[in-house]
């Protein structure tokens, strides 16, 4: 599946271009965090795909620009290391550096001081204790009385200079904080976010180790933790790790709000994900907003269109929604059909090698009906027989009738010609509101270049398909 594309944020107005309107949502959070005196843990709450990781690098700058500063943190990058500690003093102190270059401040004691102390709290005292009980410790116990009582002096000893590295680690993160809010001397302490995204994709056990050390070792006034989560992996995470306790009850211990983000409706999901798959570059220059206007209005190059993929484009992102709901796609599976549609629209020659409608109807079936979707790949089922047969409720849509009149034109093997069939589109527009009818007319024009190909137009279309999904 080809892998959506960062979506560019203007640090000068990071909600320009906000396909899944959330600004509300932001300025919601970001007046909650400005509210906080203590510590805090905050996950925010979406499904798979529903962009959490743009919600939040928009909140970010949104948050810089009322001067909290913000630290990113893309977990999921670092899950190679031995300890999440490691990522979060890494992207705290890089953070420190870029505003010493700036000459925004003076952080050098603080950077030293978090690279000493931090690193000494990823150990564990197991790891003293193996010292002696594995072949080639540093010394050799010769008695099991020697043993335990050396061994139990070591930990002793551990666990005094881990108490002393924790609070100095607290010390170095207060300054850190302070030196990046530009606090001085008795004022009130003001708030540094973190950001930890992609938390989700991190194997278990880093994901609940990361939790963990953010409890254990991050809990100082005014630093506010905001974690990506999708609701589901996480406990999963906790499962797996620890099987024997109850993972929504053990990460309540870790978290203190959910914070969460409605869904979008699939018509502004549908913007987010052609901005995400970067379909604009099949407009021939144009913007997608210009082509998507000039659908609309049934321009004479829109009616005329033979091989420009703009027009298809245009098709399949004004019909993608209806599909996907019609058919109750998750977000999940709303992104993984875009991904097919988006790989099938790259390396076809032009419009003139696919129907979009149909196009992106049976991606939205790839993951609504999968057996079908392999029926009518092969064959063996008929697409006008099933849309009749097994979804009744297409006939009250007038985006899903279209497709519907589409396939019945473009099966319909002899007998009628290209006229005629444009009078089974005009029939089934009696009765439909007349903004509803332009998709009757938007199916007719990507239909017309099809007219009496036949099944193998759909089969061979669908086999394209199929090589950029992913296997379930």
């Amino acid at each position: 599946m080809q892998r959506p594309a960062e979506i560019q944020i203007d640090a000068d107005d990071p909600w320009k271009d906000d396909d899944l309107e959330r600004k509300a949502s932001g300025e919601t959070l970001a007046a909650f965090i400005r509210s906080i005196k203590g510590s805090l843990v905050v996950a925010v709450e979406a499904p798979w795909g529903a962009g959490k990781s743009t919600f939040l690098r928009r909140l970010g700058c949104h948050l810089e620009a009322s001067e909290i500063p913000v630290v990113f943190i893309d977990v999921w990058r670092n899950d190679y290391l031995q300890d999440p500690m490691i990522a979060y003093v890494s992207a705290i102190q890089t953070r420190l550096l870029r505003e010493q270059s700036a000459g925004e401040v003076s952080a050098g004691s603080i950077v030293s001081a978090l690279a000493k102390h931090g690193p000494k709290l990823c150990g564990a005292l197991v790891t003293t204790a193996a010292k002696f009980l594995i072949p080639g410790g540093s010394e050799t116990i010769e008695a099991i009385g020697d043993l335990a009582g050396k061994m139990g002096e070591q930990l002793l000893s551990f666990q005094d200079e881990h108490e002393k590295s924790q609070e100095a680690f607290r010390d170095a993160l207060a300054g850190a904080r302070d030196s990046l809010t530009r606090r001085i001397d008795d004022q009130p302490i003001r708030p540094m976010v973190v950001i930890v995204d992609e938390l989700d994709r991190c194997r278990p056990s880093f994901a609940v180790q990361a939790l963990e050390r953010i409890k254990h070792f991050f809990d100082v006034e005014g630093v506010i933790f905001l974690l990506a989560t999708d609701g589901d992996n996480l406990p999963a995470a906790v499962s797996s790790v620890y099987s024997s306790v109850h993972p929504q009850r053990y990460l309540r211990k870790f978290i203190d709000y959910w914070f969460h983000l409605p869904a979008p409706p699939s018509n502004l999901f549908v913007k987010y994900l052609a901005n995400s798959f970067a379909i604009s570059d099949l407009c021939d220059g144009a913007s997608l907003d210009q082509v998507m206007h000039e659908r609309a209005r049934q321009s004479h190059a829109y009616l005329n269109s033979r091989e420009t993929l703009a027009f298809a484009c245009a098709d399949v992102v004004a019909t993608f929604p209806r599909f996907a709901q019609l058919l109750g796609l998750s977000l999940r599976d709303q992104t993984q059909a875009f991904a097919i549609i988006v790989g099938v629209l790259r390396c076809v020659p032009g419009r003139s090698s696919v129907v979009p409608n149909l196009l992106a109807l049976c991606a939205c079936l790839r993951f609504s009906h999968e057996k079908e979707f392999f029926g009518l790949k092969q064959g063996t089922l008929s697409l006008d027989k099933f849309l009749q047969n097994l979804l009744p409720g297409f006939e009250r849509d007038p985006v899903a009738l279209a497709a519907k009149v589409t396939t019945e034109a473009l099966i319909f093997e002899g007998g009628l010609s290209p006229s005629s069939i444009r009078q089974r589109f005009d029939a089934a527009m009696k009765g439909i509101e007349i903004g509803d009818s332009d998709e009757y007319q938007c199916a007719w024009v990507g239909a017309k270049l099809f007219v009496g190909t036949g099944r193998t137009c759909i089969s061979d279309m669908l086999t394209l398909a199929e090589r950029f999904a992913i296997k379930r």
